[in-house]
């Protein structure tokens, strides 16, 4: 996103109304939000924010470069720094842990980033497909560099293993409302780990152990995120209050 000035407060207005987009594209969409909304949440007056960024669209296309920057300095450098089946674990287990990246703005896939969307501005969408071929392509080429290190199977494909952890990863949003931020966090790791371990041709799997690792990433995320209805075993209340777990 390009914005006037580029001083400390044009960063600190950047900052608000980038935290107060996600906010906003996990309750609507990423193409839903606009700048009246954005600045009101962000405590802004419009016409400051208009100072900084001339579109809603902008604002968008911003929001969505943001989150990729976060993934590339988060999850993409764990998977380059540890590698192969671990570099891939690493990968899915920092995208859990920051709060930042799992959750917004994932919730454009709802319809805002469809095949058939009638958007009249796709950089959005545009922005965030971006953002998911970086996800795609780190995962990949960590279990590309497990394959050629012997540490698959015969015969598993490296990009349809990245194939199955993206999609478990971008499920988070869902499993949040539906479960709750711990035991969605609990259930897609658990779920990445598995399959990982099973794709693995020694069965003392190149993988850390799952419990300390989820320890780990719920010991890290932070603890207001977690609603109190979360903690009942069979209450599958939202993660967050006013948003229906069957607003999808």
């Amino acid at each position: 996103m390009e914005w006037a000035g580029n001083g400390a407060k044009a960063q600190r207005t950047l900052g608000r109304a980038v935290e107060a987009g996600r906010e906003q594209a996990w309750r609507l969409g990423l193409t839903a939000i606009s700048l009246d909304g954005v600045a009101s949440a962000a405590g802004l007056s419009r016409s400051g924010l208009l100072s900084r960024c001339r579109s809603a669209v902008e604002l968008q296309v911003g929001i969505a470069a943001d989150w990729r920057q976060e993934i590339e300095r988060t999850a993409c450098e764990a998977a380059r720094s540890e590698g192969g089946v671990r570099g891939a674990w690493a990968f899915c287990r920092e995208w859990l842990t920051h709060p930042a990246i799992r959750g917004a703005p994932v919730d454009v896939l709802r319809g805002d980033c469809s095949a058939d969307s009638g958007a009249p501005d796709r950089r959005p969408r545009r922005s965030v497909a971006g953002a998911l071929r970086v996800v795609f392509k780190a995962l990949s080429a960590a279990l590309e560099e497990a394959r050629r290190s012997g540490d698959l199977l015969p015969g598993v494909d490296p990009e349809g293993i990245a194939f199955q952890l993206e999609s478990l990863l971008l499920s988070w949003p869902w499993a949040a409302r539906a479960f709750g931020v711990r035991r969605a966090v609990e259930r897609i790791a658990s779920a990445c780990w598995a399959i990982l371990e099973g794709a693995c041709a020694d069965l003392e799997a190149p993988l850390p152990p799952l419990s300390p690792e989820l320890q780990r990433i719920l010991g890290e995320s932070p603890q207001s995120e977690v609603a109190p209805s979360c903690e009942g075993e069979d209450d599958p209340s939202p993660a967050f209050p006013g948003v229906s777990p069957l607003e999808f």
